[in-house]
């Protein structure tokens, strides 16, 4: 398979995904992986997306994040498919992209790309060999160009 039937495979699987008590066991799994990774525990400032239907729930790792006093950053899409991060505070507002993905307001705080000490990669397939299969606008692939953080991809199987 190609990277655009694998997209649409991936896509059409998500479409179907249900909050069943397998998927939420999978990703208690995937939780716990992460949290004890050596990048996670030294992380103070972390790099994530708002999980929409079907993916991986973030929310979680934001909650554990803040009981262990991490800054949290959203990104947000910019003209010329650039992405830029934005700290995650109680008071945040937040507006939905033309994606329909929950990002941060402008008004928000920016925060520098090498300020980001992990920065956890959403994807919606990944091949044998660990490369990324996104949704097909390149934001993360110009963001991680350059990059010099930690970087983890979490996927369900």
């Amino acid at each position: 398979m190609n990277k655009a039937e694998i997209r649409q495979a991936q896509l059409a699987k998500l479409v179907r995904a249900d909050n069943s008590w397998e998927k939420e066991a999978q990703e208690l799994c995937l939780y716990e992986q992460l949290f004890a990774l050596s990048c996670w525990k030294k992380a103070q400032t972390i790099g994530l997306t708002l999980s929409q239907k079907g993916e991986i729930d973030t929310k979680p790792l934001i909650l554990q994040a803040r009981l262990q006093h991490k800054r949290i950053c959203l990104p947000r899409t910019l003209p010329q498919r650039q992405l830029q991060f934005f700290e995650l505070q109680k008071t945040s507002k937040l507006e939905k992209s033309s994606f329909g993905i929950w990002q941060p307001a402008l008004t928000e705080r920016k925060v520098a790309k090498n300020a980001l000490d992990l920065l956890i990669i959403p994807g919606l397939a990944f091949t044998a060999q660990g490369q990324r299969i996104g949704y097909g606008g390149g934001y993360y692939d110009r963001f991680l160009a350059g990059f010099a953080g930690d970087t983890v991809a979490l996927a369900e199987r």
